[in-house]
């Protein structure tokens, strides 16, 4: 005999109270009536007749609020869930009834195979059966589940449903999400005008761009070229670039230089973007895409600076908690364009020591064809960094430099007026940091210690083989550190909305709106590139001399501001004619 008194809502949507009182039901072995007026979720209504004894099954197969399915035999007054009860994820069960006089289980119980549940279902962590309580759920009218759902255990099947409800979702099975590509396709297109923006002289082309890279395309065979090494290492994917653009007219080289580069730069920060997304909230992660797109101390369009950029993308891919091609090829790539690259090795080290999972063994893999190809070579003496460079390995100083000069460059650019202590850029990531422990948010705090300490150990490592700081070497220390603090107003977010929306996000907006003013001000920075010489009249020239001696195979010009720096392209007489 069993009377159910005050249950509201069991599956989701089936009410059981108020409204069904299903008393005097007797014995189990006999035709036992339900009297009153039974309303079952609003589905099924068993009025006066409802046979609940013997082998007798209401209506075969009555649906409780589309998720119940009451079908099979009656023990000992409690009706068997021959098909599946819903009760994990949305209902959380914080009473109890005496469930056939077997129930009364408190706390956070496993209730296994009770009263003929057909199979084993656990109600833990979200509801506790015990006493006499009710369970709440208020679906909407979309969140209502199949009617047929194969015998197995309930909360398994359960996560595999959407929590807004069980609907079909092309983009989650493989197919094309078309908003999701028109806005990928709209950010990179802003973002590669915005960096063609950032340039003074487009129609230029920067020292090693010139003088090593487009020099070497035009002269010798571009898988020579691809593998030859400059000042020390080996930039496989900046010489492919110039190995395309070798295959147009040689008047274009500048201006398909500064669009490449654009237009790479602006494909890795929406990669940046979409793994950020999946460790931080949306609006952390499409500042942290923002700043990958337009980076502080940047050289921008010339895609010999491309290695900096690169390696930071080569970092959240590794921190993406997937395995692809994409993810696995882009530190790979980083690595074999950039010494740098070498600097991802630790990462995937310590994450494949933490999860010991194929993902990770893959990735690693993946960085060290490119990790043995520069240091193997450097070993060998193959390459070498002849830039007369004094190199500085003082504990002390190498700490200084990052702390004085980098971090705070990284949150106040380099436009920073001089009357302004620049020490005041580390109030930023102090009073962020302080702000993410008080909330708790330790996931956070983690990731963002990943970040800025790869951003402490790029910029440790390019002070030390440099001697110094110089502005592109600002780049892989910004770039992380900004994310860092992204990461850390993310979660410094409060968790619950106290006065609105504005006040649980405001953290992150004010220091969006810090960044947005710096990468203002900092839009277009002036640089060593400013003053050169344009490339359009150094062609000209240089087809005129050719014209003027038919003997001579090449032509050598300048591309440097300064006659001093010794900057120049040879350009073979056969591209000119």
């Amino acid at each position: 005999m069993a009377e159910v008194v005050g249950v509201v809502e069991v599956g989701g949507a089936a009410g059981l109270a108020g409204a069904a009182d299903l008393a005097g039901v007797g014995e189990t072995g006999g035709a036992s009536e339900g009297s009153g007026v039974a309303e079952l979720g609003g589905l099924a209504d068993v009025a006066g007749a409802a046979d609940l004894g013997g082998v007798a099954a209401v209506g075969g197969g009555a649906g409780v609020a589309g998720a119940v399915e009451m079908g099979g035999a009656s023990e000992g007054g409690v009706a068997e869930l021959g098909g599946l009860a819903e009760l994990g994820g949305l209902a959380d069960v914080a009473g109890a009834a005496n469930v056939g006089g077997a129930a009364g289980v408190g706390g956070a119980a496993k209730v296994a195979r009770l009263a003929g549940l057909g199979g084993v279902m656990e109600a833990a962590r979200g509801g506790a059966l015990a006493g006499v309580g009710a369970a709440r759920s208020r679906p909407s009218g979309t969140e209502v589940l199949p009617r047929k759902i194969p015998k197995a255990d309930a909360f398994r099947i359960f996560r595999t449903f959407p929590r807004s409800g069980y609907k079909s979702d092309k983009s989650r099975r493989g197919a094309p999400d078309l908003s999701q590509f028109a806005v990928s396709a709209a950010f990179v297109g802003l973002g590669t005008v915005a960096g063609l923006l950032r340039t003074h002289e487009i129609d230029s082309i920067w020292a090693e761009d010139g003088q090593n890279f487009l020099t070497d395309a035009l002269n010798r065979p571009w898988y020579e070229a691809v593998f030859t090494p400059f000042n020390g290492y080996f930039h496989v994917a900046a010489r492919l670039g110039w190995a395309l653009i070798a295959l147009f007219p040689l008047q274009w080289a500048a201006v398909l230089n500064a669009g490449l580069d654009a237009l790479v730069t602006s494909l890795l920060a929406v990669a940046v973007y979409r793994a950020a997304r999946e460790r931080i909230s949306g609006g952390a992660a499409a500042l942290v895409g923002v700043s990958a797109a337009l980076p502080i101390g940047f050289v921008p369009n010339a895609l010999a600076q491309l290695q900096f950029p690169l390696v930071y993308a080569g970092l959240w891919m590794l921190l993406w908690r997937r395995t692809s091609v994409l993810l696995v090829g882009l530190p790979g790539l980083a690595a074999l364009n950039s010494m740098l690259g070498v600097l991802l090795l630790p990462v995937a080290v310590g994450g494949l020591v933490k999860y010991r999972c194929r993902e990770w063994r893959f990735k690693l893999l993946g960085l060290l064809p490119g990790a043995l190809l520069q240091v193997g070579a450097m070993l060998a003496g193959k390459t070498e960094r002849g830039l007369g460079e004094r190199p500085e390995w003082d504990p002390a100083v190498l700490a200084a430099l990052y702390l004085r000069w980098g971090v705070p460059h990284a949150f106040v650019g380099l436009e920073w007026p001089a009357w302004a202590p620049l020490d005041l850029g580390l109030l930023v990531p102090v009073l962020l940091l302080g702000v993410a422990l008080h909330r708790r948010a330790y996931a956070r705090i983690r990731l963002a210690g990943i970040l800025a300490g790869f951003g402490a150990l790029a910029g440790i490592v390019q002070f030390g083989a440099h001697g110094g700081v110089e502005d592109r070497y600002l780049v892989l220390v910004a770039l992380p550190t900004v994310a860092a603090a992204a990461c850390l107003a993310d979660g410094a977010q409060r968790q619950r909305v106290v006065s609105g929306c504005l006040a649980r996000r405001l953290p992150l907006v004010v220091f969006a709106t810090v960044f947005a003013v710096v990468a203002a001000v900092n839009l277009r920075p002036e640089g060593p590139r400013d003053g050169s010489p344009r490339w359009g009249p150094i062609v000209a020239d240089a087809r005129a001399e050719c014209l003027v001696q038919p003997g001579s195979g090449r032509v050598t010009v300048h591309i440097a501001q300064w006659p001093v720096l010794g900057w120049e392209t040879v350009l073979p007489c056969s591209r000119l004619r």
